[in-house]
């Protein structure tokens, strides 16, 4: 039977659309399906036909305070605290609130990880809770060790499980006094107090937790929680768009060089177009550069780089040569997609995990930002341009995830639950 169902999330566009594509499949299903985020989404949730619900904390409303928010979010060092500090923890009464409203009538909720108010939500009202995550790092196994932007240290996967076991002790232990006012608001609620902290164990639900991503980007490990499923990427369908003037340039040559930075740190890019551009000519390369709002001013003088403000990925990425990107989970899960080989230069957050991880797959390289110099740039493409090794593996790969359907696996799951507890 059709249930009232509520998807909570909070971030950038690649927090937001896997919960627009599940969303979008439940609605087809017949459910009445809710999208409660930050007011800045609400016109491209109704444009996908789903009903809209307000959770703080709100997105700065103007251009250059957004802009100031996502280069504070987005350093190697600290861009983590800062969202959880200063965004998410300060509005967590305020996010309670409006998702007590927005749950009202509801019959389940479907929580982002940084939707800390989900599971308080949930204990205290009795509706159903299901979690997810967008990424393998937020599952902090020492089984399957992360590589964290403040040690991207790879060699550290050496030490084995015991090492990391110690390492996410120490981040729960100086974390906790971040998870104070969560812990609060619970006495505040008349909830009972808890060890578990919502940024590690707290945040998955004992009923379902939805791995929002490929076992071809993580398998499932033993220290994983018991309800953890892997869906697939959930992709969104895109709206259609003006692709002639792209169209027109990729028909005119061969393969494009791809450079992107997501919806986030193409907000900070640096040097990073720069770079890129500098690359490409010396490689004799053709180039399509996803550039944001950078792309008005910036100018190459050059008809062999194509420069856009914003393309759907899954129409771009399909015709490049080499995608070169930042390493956000939902930039990734398009490039692994279009399975075409990958040039990973993360920013912060999971990004340098993502990375390893597509390293580790065979299907790319990683260089950290800070070696991002056109010398290096150079050395880097030429090996993923000459290498048919990794173009087999890609497009292997390509095939394997268009292939797990994660949006219908997800709704799938979902509506499991609803039955389950209907029947019990």
């Amino acid at each position: 039977m059709p249930k009232r169902i509520v998807l909570t999330t909070y971030g950038t566009f690649g927090d937001l659309y896997p919960y627009l594509a599940i969303g979008s499949e439940l609605r087809d299903r017949g459910h009445q399906v809710v999208l409660a985020t930050t007011d800045f989404y609400r016109d491209k949730v109704l444009e996908h036909g789903l009903e809209f619900h307000v959770v703080r904390p709100h997105a700065p409303p103007d251009a250059e305070g957004r802009a100031e928010m996502m280069r504070k979010a987005m350093k190697s060092y600290g861009g983590t605290s800062f969202i959880l500090k200063e965004l998410v923890i300060p509005s967590l009464r305020d996010s309670y609130d409006d998702l007590i409203e927005a749950t009202c009538g509801a019959d389940l909720l479907v929580g982002h990880p940084l939707a800390l108010t989900a599971r308080l939500v949930s204990e205290k009202t009795g509706i159903l809770w299901v979690s997810s995550v967008l990424q393998p790092m937020c599952f902090f196994s020492s089984d399957d060790p992360s590589v964290y932007a403040q040690a991207p240290v790879h060699l550290l996967r050496v030490f084995g499980a015991d090492f990391y076991r110690w390492l996410h002790g120490w981040l729960m232990w100086t974390a906790y006094s971040w998870a104070k006012p969560w812990h609060r608001l619970r006495a505040e609620l008349g909830l009972p107090p808890t060890k578990q902290q919502p940024f590690f164990d707290g945040q998955h639900s004992p009923r379902l937790t939805l791995a929002l991503f490929s076992r071809h980007l993580a398998a499932p490990q033993p220290d994983w929680p018991a309800s953890s499923r892997i869906t697939g990427f959930p992709f969104l369908k895109q709206k259609p768009v003006d692709f002639t003037a792209c169209q027109a340039f990729l028909d005119n040559g061969p393969a494009p060089l791809v450079f992107t930075l997501g919806s986030s740190a193409v907000m900070t890019p640096g040097r990073f177009y720069e770079i890129a551009a500098a690359a490409t000519r010396e490689l004799n390369q053709r180039a399509i550069l996803l550039a944001g709002d950078a792309a008005e001013t910036m100018s190459f003088g050059d008809d062999r780089i194509f420069v856009a403000n914003y393309l759907p990925h899954d129409l771009v990425m399909p015709w490049a040569s080499v995608i070169v990107h930042q390493g956000g989970v939902g930039t990734t899960a398009q490039a692994l997609r279009s399975g075409r080989p990958q040039l990973v230069v993360p920013f912060a957050h999971d990004q340098p995990d993502n990375g390893a991880r597509i390293t580790r797959a065979g299907v790319g390289r990683t260089v950290s930002l800070s070696r991002w110099r056109t010398k290096r740039a150079v050395a880097e493409l030429r090996q993923l341009l000459e290498s048919k090794q990794v173009q087999v593996r890609a497009e292997e790969m390509g095939r394997a995830v268009r292939a797990e359907q994660g949006t219908i696996a997800a709704a799938d799951a979902i509506e499991e639950v609803l039955a389950k507890a209907q029947a019990a």
